[in-house]
């Protein structure tokens, strides 16, 4: 996993960053799935299965992320930043592969990502050298596709938003008490 970026201070106080990851790693191995299938037929009686396979492979894929920010801080007064990450899309492909989910039509978990920005925007303000204040805003968009109907998916498809809202007392300059408080809501 490659991970790159460059931090800039083009005048004091003010930062400008930029960061690359790597577009995504795979991770295979071969191995035994056992897998357990319950639920219930129309008249509610139990019903379950289970299928085990040898030699199975699990393949996971992790988009690219290009993240960008900027911040301003005055020691001691005011600090305000704003952080934007983009996450790179993923063509759908199948987590789990065998040779009996062609065979014996058996519905195997697919992974896909869209393409998805997001991103956070906060501050902090000094009441003075001891008490300090500090409010955001973020989104939590997902890069997982709307579930289809009958579709197999391992992740929900839910966009959030929040706010924070906090403070912090420093008593010396080692020793600190914060207290953060967070509201999300998402669809």
């Amino acid at each position: 996993h490659l991970r790159a970026g460059i931090l800039l201070e083009p005048f004091k106080g003010f930062s400008i960053g930029l960061s690359f990851s790597t577009p995504h790693f795979a991770l295979v191995r071969e191995g035994v799935i056992d897998t357990v299938m319950a639920g219930a037929d129309a008249q509610g009686n139990p019903v379950g299965g289970g299928v085990s396979l040898d030699d199975a492979t699990f393949n996971w894929k992790v988009p690219f992320v290009v993240a960008f920010g900027v911040a301003y801080q005055r020691k001691e007064s005011f600090a305000v930043a704003l952080d934007i990450k983009l996450h790179g899309p993923l063509a759908r492909y199948p987590v789990f592969t065998h040779s009996l989910f062609n065979t014996q039509g058996l519905t195997t978990v697919t992974n896909q990502r869209n393409l998805v920005v997001n991103f956070n925007i906060g501050g902090e303000f000094y009441l003075n050298p001891k008490w300090i204040l500090r409010a955001g805003f973020f989104s939590n968009f997902s890069s997982y596709p709307v579930l289809e109907k009958g579709a197999v998916q391992d992740q929900d498809h839910l966009h959030m938003y929040g706010v924070t809202f906090g403070g912090t007392y420093r008593s010396s300059d080692t020793g600190t008490l914060s207290l953060i408080l967070q509201a999300q809501y998402g669809t």
